[in-house]
């Protein structure tokens, strides 16, 4: 079936967050069930017996698992990897219309995220955890707190008088070892800052809760949280299309569509007073309705080096990062420009061991962060923002090197399923540029494990490209 979670069997792997050996158990999900409907099935299944969760997702309700897995996928959290890392074996229809099956774990390295290349996929069966719970408190802090700046930071003029105030300051180092804590502590852990707002909006927490404690909360959001949460981001976007409609000269439009978006979703998004114990599998979910408001969305992957004083990631990288988007957005402002109309967002994840994961070699984590605007903004202004937005972090890979396991350099790479191919780096365009940049890192070994594939099937390499590949994915992999 294309819809519904099946139990399969019981098997021993690594936990993520551990290191060590625990049991997990396989379900077979239909490539076209919903986040939507595995959460519903996940928290029926746990109000009469133990439940059972994935310990990572997207945010987003309404997309299929096929959907996030086959472009490589992520969460958030320091020690997770991706939805593809979760992958123990996948069924499909090959070049010749047979069904054929992979769980070969080398062959999966290839299999689990290879953007659709083997055919149409029919089962994906994942690794699940049993259900945990937990404890949901995001907080509205204020932006010079919530990632807080090095101390050479240049700041722009809108906030030079509270970093005057506060630079150097125990409060400051206070703020500094809270970021810290959190990013390498906290089971989950992402931060939004919605352009030319005060506050950031911080999405930090630990899966501790106990099912039943105070606060305790079945469903989260509520049914009726999730209509309006959903009714929110479809008017949000019917106002995005009458902005799209003005021509580009109406004096302020740009201004007044960024303070709108922006000061509303901070308004809206959840800052309880006291701890929301949930299944985790909600808070994975915290928001809905998200697929209504269209977006252009560039993402890139930060590998992390090692901290020069402990045995742990070097957070320096990631707060010069998000703060060189911060000023960059200001910068333009001052110009009178607004390419970034909605949020700088980061969440820190681990490595993977899938061939294309933009995170794979990142022994010591990865910086996912990226910048998102409405639909209907200019292409040309988006595109110029993208390109500076890389800029930057390109240089800032390049003073914070990374390396893998076995000493060799590891770079930025894209979220293969949001915007990159714009990009032109050094000359070249996106495509050209990254196929040359990880032809033997990632794309050898990728291709490699996509002909033993072919070759257990009974067909070539070169079929799946002729029947299931495109532009793209034949110029980038292509035999």
């Amino acid at each position: 079936e294309l819809q519904g979670v099946t139990f399969d069997k019981e098997i021993t792997a690594i936990d993520w967050q551990t290191g060590e050996e625990s049991k997990k158990s396989v379900f077979r999900i239909g490539p076209a069930t919903t986040n939507y409907q595995f959460r519903w099935w996940a928290l029926a299944q746990d109000k009469v017996d133990t439940g059972f969760t994935v310990p990572i997702n997207v945010i987003m309700v309404e997309i299929t698992y096929g959907g996030s897995n086959a472009p490589v996928c992520h969460g958030a959290g320091i020690k997770s990897k991706t939805i593809s890392d979760l992958v123990y074996k996948i069924q499909f229809v090959n070049h010749d219309g047979d069904i054929q099956e992979v769980e070969d774990p080398e062959m999966l390295k290839s299999a689990a995220g290879c953007f659709g290349l083997m055919g149409v996929v029919t089962g994906i069966w994942l690794k699940l955890d049993p259900m945990t719970y937990a404890t949901f408190q995001p907080t509205k802090t204020p932006v010079l707190d919530a990632i807080p700046p090095t101390l050479d930071e240049v700041m722009p003029i809108e906030l030079q008088d509270k970093w005057n105030k506060v630079r150097g300051t125990a409060e400051y180092l206070e703020a500094v070892k809270r970021f810290e804590d959190a990013a390498l502590t906290d089971y989950y852990a992402e931060w939004f800052w919605f352009a030319f707002q005060d506050d950031a909006w911080v999405n930090t927490w630990k899966n501790d809760g106990v099912k039943g404690a105070d606060g305790y909360q079945e469903t989260y959001p509520s049914e009726l949280q999730s209509i309006v949460q959903n009714a929110g981001t479809y008017i949000a976007e019917l106002i995005n299309q009458l902005f799209a409609k003005l021509p580009v000269w109406v004096p302020l439009a740009g201004w007044l569509q960024t303070t709108l978006l922006t000061w509303t979703s901070m308004k809206f998004l959840p800052a309880p007073e006291k701890p929301i114990i949930t299944p985790l599998i909600n808070t994975l979910h915290f928001q809905h309705g998200i697929q209504n408001m269209r977006v252009l969305d560039c993402e890139l992957e930060l590998p992390l080096p090692k901290a020069a004083n402990h045995d742990g990631p070097d957070l320096e990288k990631v707060r010069k990062a998000w703060w060189a988007i911060i000023n960059y957005v200001y910068e333009l402002k001052a110009k009178g420009r607004y390419p970034m109309r909605l949020t700088l967002e980061m969440r820190l994840t681990h490595d993977s061991d899938v061939h294309m994961a933009p995170q794979k070699g990142n022994q010591w984590g990865t910086c996912s962060i990226e910048v998102l605007t409405p639909l209907g903004v200019p292409t040309h202004s988006w595109t110029s923002f993208m390109n500076g937005v890389y800029q930057r972090w390109a240089a800032i890979d390049e003073a914070y090197p990374a390396t893998d396991k076995d000493g060799n350099r590891v770079v930025l790479r894209p979220h293969w399923a949001k915007q990159w191919q714009e990009l032109t780096i050094d000359g070249e365009t996106g495509t050209d540029y990254f196929t040359q940049k990880l032809q033997t890192s990632q794309i050898k070994p990728f291709r490699e494990g996509m002909r033993a594939i072919a070759t257990a099937g009974g067909y070539e390499l070169h079929d799946m490209f002729d029947r299931f590949g495109n532009t793209t994915i034949n110029k980038m992999f292509g035999p």
